[in-house]
């Protein structure tokens, strides 16, 4: 399930992320990740994902502390990168650090929120 949110008023961007990290609480859970993917006013592109088996971080019950996010920019040097098919990701990601990267990031022009199950990779 996809519900997209174009943020048209001006809403302080710490709330909005943090109605969305309500959310993710809320659908993240039997295996089911919850996503938000953000269009920051910077231009960059955000994906916070939590809830699922986990793919870089271990999952967890809500309520979540950490997250995996995916940034088409330059994230501060002490988040925990990993690479894969899909690109760079970033585990482990307090709430508070990924709110002040959006707040610094000018705030968000659109948000996009989904659900989706995906399984765990095996170990090789």
């Amino acid at each position: 399930m996809t519900t997209v949110t174009s943020i048209r008023q001006m809403v302080n961007p710490a709330v909005q992320v943090l109605r969305d990290f309500e959310w993710m609480d809320l659908a993240g859970v039997d295996g089911v990740t919850a996503e938000v993917e953000y269009g920051l006013i910077s231009g960059h592109m955000m994906s916070v994902m939590a809830g699922g088996p986990g793919m870089h971080s271990t999952p967890d019950r809500p309520p979540f502390t950490a997250y995996e996010v995916g940034f088409s920019g330059d994230t501060p040097r002490f988040w925990r990168r990993y690479t894969d098919d899909v690109g760079i990701i970033y585990a482990h990601v307090p709430r508070l650090l990924i709110s002040h990267l959006v707040v610094r990031s000018g705030g968000i022009r659109y948000s996009e929120r989904r659900t989706f199950y995906r399984e765990a990779k095996k170990a090789r």
